[in-house]
């Protein structure tokens, strides 16, 4: 039997935090399908992004010889989990119609990303997987070995997903006399 525990963690920090991103319109440049072009540069629309993850695995398997066959049969079963914090665009984005709006400094608009009730937008999910397993090993020869076996492979997922609008840091936008 085997035992298995593992964590990672990835964390993306931006390098020019608050700076933000500029798009703005471009003659000269190749027009896409609906008549505009854009020119896109500055800012982290990724960042911050902060992921972490941990796993648990537990791994079994007896195995016995008869004669020219090896019979093997056993189990892989793991429970991972997940916390993932994924900020996009918080550093904002100016928007020129035009290269010269853009040499002018007069954008038309600008947009940011901005979590409510100052939450972070953070998911968390558990998963877990279940496997058995069986096989048969056949020593022909001292030439040939055949191998067959059969897999089933089971998936759960432990968490449900936020109800849309539900979740930690969003709100639903109410209309008046609507409940």
């Amino acid at each position: 039997m085997q035992l298995a525990y593992g964590t990672s963690r990835r964390a993306l920090v931006p390098v020019s935090p608050g700076i933000p991103r500029l798009r703005a319109g471009a003659l000269d440049t190749p027009q896409r399908d609906d008549g505009n072009s854009t020119i896109q540069f500055g800012g982290n629309r990724l960042a911050p992004d902060d992921s972490r993850e941990w796993q648990l695995q537990l791994l079994d398997r007896f195995a016995i010889q008869r004669g020219a066959y090896l019979f093997t049969i056993g189990t892989d079963n793991s429970l991972t989990g997940t916390r993932t914090l994924i900020a996009e665009s918080q550093g904002g984005l100016f928007v020129f119609p035009s290269i010269a709006a853009l040499e002018a400094r007069q954008p038309n608009r600008f947009t940011r990303t901005i979590a409510f009730g100052g939450a972070a937008p953070v998911t968390r999910q558990h998963v877990l997987e279940v496997a058995l397993f069986s096989q048969v090993e056949w020593q022909a020869s001292d030439r040939l070995t055949i191998t067959g076996g059969v897999r089933w492979d089971g998936t759960a997922f432990r968490s449900a997903p936020a109800q849309r609008g539900g979740g930690r840091g969003l709100r639903r936008a109410h209309r008046a006399g609507a409940e």
